[in-house]
């Protein structure tokens, strides 16, 4: 009879071989690991305010691009205000009192420029001679905490009368970071107790990089991701196991600490803007799209922070077509439905339905 030990071995070499041929095979179906993305863009972009906000650096013209795979996703511009803000308009504090201000605060589904023109700016057009002032406060990469120490820190430079939270689940996960570079890269740094746990995020790229140029830096960065990478992170056949448990079990990425913290940030939120009437406009991603329901499901939650919640995933029609392919954002398709989605339910009473 076999030894023990050769039993194990056996066994220890059986799994070896069986997790090879699906590695193999995994990789053979394109299955597993997205993508390797690289975004790039023509500045620093981001900022840390003087109140510890994150917002854009003001009165600039940026290019950004993501290359997934060797292939160009988008490759668009957007243009900063004198605020440092995503608008073609500067903002100032209004004279006119009897005015409402609507200020739009998100992640990069509210900055909104991957579809190649911001759609927050263009709700002006839908509220024209209804009285109405628009600021576009997204910023990408941002949650909720983020969300709460840029409205007191705009709030300071423009003042408005209803707070329109654009959120998506993944915001009620997301830690405060600042930016950081360091040469040619930008990364987030988090708040900790010790030295800053700092992720790089981009390459900072010149304005005017022909797209053989852009090609060739977004192989170089997609190269030293893979040298920092161990042999486990590489595997796609870890990595659809792992989505695959998403998928099912999709809430527990969502950690209680994380998603508490967010909801104590929104009622920081409420406390700050006693008289603002404040929306909660909750945006699905591609992946609950696809799932037909939100990964976050908090809609009871927000009677304690006294904030309107709005379900858009079930409130409006979304199809996977309008994100793109490889990118979560939404695509100019899915822009626009999210435009009309927003203002629909925000001015539809006002006599706009479009």
């Amino acid at each position: 009879m076999p030894s023990i030990l050769s039993k194990a071995v056996l066994t220890i070499l059986s799994v070896i071989v069986a997790l090879y041929i699906g590695e193999i095979s995994v990789r053979s179906l394109g299955l597993g690991h997205p993508a390797e993305r690289s975004l790039l863009f023509s500045s620093p972009t981001w900022q840390q305010d003087s109140r510890n906000a994150i917002r854009y650096l003001p009165n600039r013209k940026i290019r950004t691009v993501a290359v997934y795979d060797g292939n160009i996703e988008y490759d668009i511009q957007f243009h900063t205000n004198n605020l440092g803000f995503i608008d073609h308009v500067d903002y100032a504090r209004d004279a006119v009192s009897s005015r409402k201000h609507y200020a739009f605060v998100g992640d990069s589904f509210t900055a909104g420029y991957h579809g190649g023109e911001p759609w927050v700016p263009r709700l002006r057009e839908r509220v024209r001679g209804q009285n109405i002032g628009i600021y576009n406060l997204g910023i990408d990469g941002t949650g909720v905490e983020h969300f709460s120490r840029l409205l007191k820190s705009a709030g300071q430079q423009v003042s408005f009368t209803t707070i329109v939270i654009v959120a998506i689940s993944n915001d009620f996960r997301r830690d405060y970071w600042y930016p950081q570079v360091q040469g040619d890269d930008i990364s987030f740094c988090h708040e900790t107790a010790g030295p800053p746990d700092c992720g790089r995020v981009a390459r900072i790229i010149p304005h005017d990089s022909p797209v053989v140029e852009i090609q060739k830096i977004a192989k170089q960065v997609a190269d030293d991701k893979k040298e920092v990478k161990s042999i486990f992170k590489q595997s796609q056949l870890l990595a659809l196991f792992k989505q695959t448990q998403r998928n099912l079990f999709g809430r527990s990425v969502y950690s209680k600490k994380n998603v508490e913290h967010s909801l104590l940030s929104l009622k920081k939120i409420r406390d700050a803007f006693p008289a603002a009437e404040i929306h909660l406009v909750h945006l699905p991603q591609k992946e609950e799209v696809v799932m037909g329901a939100y990964l976050l499901d908090f809609g009871k939650r927000m009677e304690e922070t006294g904030v309107q919640y709005f379900p858009a995933l079930q409130r409006c029609h979304w199809s996977e077509d309008m994100f793109f392919k490889h990118d979560a954002h939404p695509n100019s398709a899915g822009y626009k439905n999210i435009s009309s989605c927003v203002s629909n339910y925000l001015f539809k009473s006002q006599g706009r339905s479009d």
